[in-house]
């Protein structure tokens, strides 16, 4: 009986909200969001923005070939010898475009999987997706106002996608909200209607939130 008795208040610690079981929410900033990834040398943000487009052109005659008439050739040859002329490695940084385009890739889409399964609480400005009434479901928590609509769409890191069945009634676009539920690294695609069209976003986080309420 005593084993029993045991079990049972073993089974109620783990159980109730108080127990040693009980899950913690973690306030989560947008920079948790990012993992983290070793600094890499990026010779490309020194140049200016003449210099990267002389560079393109080079780029895509000799590597992507897009146009390898006499005219282009001799085009991006002159274009190479000017560029060598100002102290500019042209051969050294078209070799590294590819690589260097890799790990902004990365920087701006990668995601923390530490993060999945963990019941977090963070704010953020709401996008809605879908809506029951006049209440939506589904929407994008997004870092700052303008996101995606005006301005391009952040990093896919920065963008969560937020489930929230029950449905809340947005004020309007960019409500400012604190979201709480669990946290998942799931990257995904999600169509978000404008009123001049539609647009593709990446998102990097879902969450499945069992709250949502406004900040001021």
């Amino acid at each position: 009986m005593k084993t029993v008795t045991a079990t049972l208040c073993l089974l109620g610690l783990l159980l109730t909200p108080g127990g040693a079981a009980a899950v913690e929410t973690r306030d989560l900033g947008w920079e948790d969001l990012v993992p983290e990834m070793a600094d890499f040398d990026d010779p490309f943000l020194e140049l200016s923005d003449d210099v990267k487009a002389d560079l393109g052109v080079v780029y895509r005659v000799r590597v992507l070939k897009q146009d390898t008439s006499e005219e282009s050739v001799r085009e991006a040859d002159a274009v190479a010898d000017k560029l060598k002329a100002s102290g500019i490695d042209v051969d050294g940084l078209i070799s590294r475009v590819d690589e260097i385009r890799e790990l902004r890739r990365q920087r701006a889409e990668g995601v923390d999987l530490s993060l999945s399964g963990q019941s977090i609480r963070m704010g953020g400005y709401l996008l809605p997706l879908e809506f029951t009434g006049k209440a939506t479901t589904e929407f994008l928590l997004v870092p700052y106002v303008g996101a995606c609509i005006h301005t391009p769409p952040p990093p896919a890191n920065q963008i969560v996608h937020v489930s929230y069945p029950p449905g809340f009634a947005a004020e309007s676009l960019f409500t400012p909200v604190y979201v709480t539920g669990t946290m998942w690294a799931r990257s995904s695609r999600k169509e978000l209607f404008l009123v001049d069209g539609t647009r593709d976003i990446g998102v990097g986080y879902a969450l499945d939130a069992t709250g949502v309420e406004l900040f001021r």
